[in-house]
């Protein structure tokens, strides 16, 4: 299911805890020509105010 959070795409995975809902999101970041970053950021709770990055992967051109 994808719902629209600040014109962001978000995903949401229905209690992934038994508990709670966590929303997922990612972004890729294409700034530099050589190189592109992704990175990863979830929310695991509504009880948490922030989302945490969970994965920052660069991909970076072989010359």
């Amino acid at each position: 299911m994808i719902r629209r959070v600040s014109s962001k795409p978000a995903l949401i995975f229905p209690l992934e805890d038994g508990v709670n809902d966590e929303t997922v999101r990612a972004i890729f970041s294409l700034k530099d020509p050589n190189k592109i970053v992704y990175t990863h950021y979830s929310m695991r709770s509504p009880k948490e105010m922030s989302q945490r990055v969970d994965l920052e992967i660069v991909l970076t051109r072989a010359r």
